[in-house]
């Protein structure tokens, strides 16, 4: 692929997810069962591609009168898109053995949260075909589906929700051994280490003191196995940069909210991978991360011209 057919591909890749943000910040709950229904019995279409076809209709893209948005759309949002088992997420070990407080805790606070029937989500990560697109991976539940949200001083600041977990089993997967996690969140990722066998210890590095003290208090003591985490009050990049060689097989960073946050630490953490040949880095919305640092370069590129 040319400089210049890479900048068309990426141009394309930032449009079409555009499209799928302001869906998702305008009109997320648009689509009612009534819609569904409708579109099933006079058009012949099973559920998934009644929703599929609504959502394209009201994201504006016009599939019978314009070919170049039907064959679009058909790369970019119909792969991926798809209707969400509650049950699989509900049996989650996290959701299912953690039980958070239904008070509020000093600065704290746990609300559940709601996904209505057909509002539309992205449930993982971006998936990249041959051609370099990037799709997003959107979904629905055809029930409500209820989700633990925790808020401090009333600003939301954490949640188990399916692109969360889906975005983590297959880095759970890979980690092994001594495990360095940067960044606590809500313990989900630590969790689901723990109950792994080829686990054998968890180090968590958290700079946020407050939020050291919520994990510890609330969650921590609902673990089988908590033996296997200690917990370090300290700047994640400090914490690596003291690790010898072969004292970890592992380090998983997350450290951030979304990709364009996370793109600056993914590339200063790459830099210390080098030192620290035998572990192995995982990073949290590798391929979104990824996405943005090419657009950057690209963009660089282009001014420097």
């Amino acid at each position: 692929m040319t400089k210049e057919q890479l900048k068309q591909r990426l141009e394309l890749n930032s449009a079409m997810t555009q499209i799928a943000a302001d869906y998702l910040r305008e009109n997320a709950c648009a689509i009612e069962r009534e819609m569904v229904e409708s579109l099933c019995h006079s058009c012949g279409l099973s559920e998934t591609d009644a929703v599929y076809t609504l959502f394209c209709i009201i994201a504006g893209l016009e599939l019978d009168e314009n070919p170049l948005h039907h064959r679009l759309a058909d790369q970019y949002f119909k792969p991926g898109f798809r209707c969400l088992s509650a049950a699989e997420y509900e049996a989650d070990a996290y959701l299912r053995n953690i039980h958070f407080p239904d008070t509020a805790q000093g600065a704290w606070t746990v609300r559940w949260e709601r996904y209505q029937p057909f509002e539309i989500l992205i449930y993982d990560d971006y998936r990249v075909d041959e051609t370099g697109a990037e799709c997003p991976q959107l979904g629905y539940f055809n029930t409500e589906y209820r989700y633990p949200c925790v808020y401090e001083n009333g600003v939301e600041w954490m949640s188990v929700i399916p692109s969360e977990i889906n975005t983590m089993r297959p880095l759970l997967k890979q980690a092994q051994g001594r495990v360095l996690v940067c960044g606590l969140g809500l313990g989900y990722f630590a969790y689901h280490l723990s109950r792994k066998d080829n686990v054998e210890q968890i180090i968590v590095v958290e700079k946020e003191a407050a939020v050291i003290q919520w994990f510890t208090q609330w969650i921590l003591p609902q673990w089988e196995q908590p033996e296997k985490l200690k917990i370090i009050h300290d700047d994640a990049f400090a914490a690596v940069d003291r690790l010898k060689p072969g004292e970890v097989d592992t380090i998983f960073v997350d450290l951030w909210h979304n990709a364009a946050d996370g793109a600056p630490l993914v590339q200063a953490m790459r830099t210390r991978e080098p030192r620290l040949p035998g572990t192995r880095f995982l990073y949290w919305l590798e391929t979104s991360v990824n996405s943005v640092l090419r657009w950057n370069q690209v963009m660089k590129e282009y001014a420097d011209q």
